[in-house]
């Protein structure tokens, strides 16, 4: 086990952002997180 990737709060490898730029622009993005070298 390398560790690369990150586990979310539930031990789970997908993570969930919330982007809203203010102006009236928001999405969400199913990611990845992955340790830095």
């Amino acid at each position: 086990d390398q560790a690369i990737i990150q586990p979310n709060g539930e031990g789970k490898a997908i993570w969930k952002a919330n982007i809203d730029n203010g102006r009236g622009w928001k999405n969400t993005f199913t990611v990845l997180k992955i340790a830095p070298a």
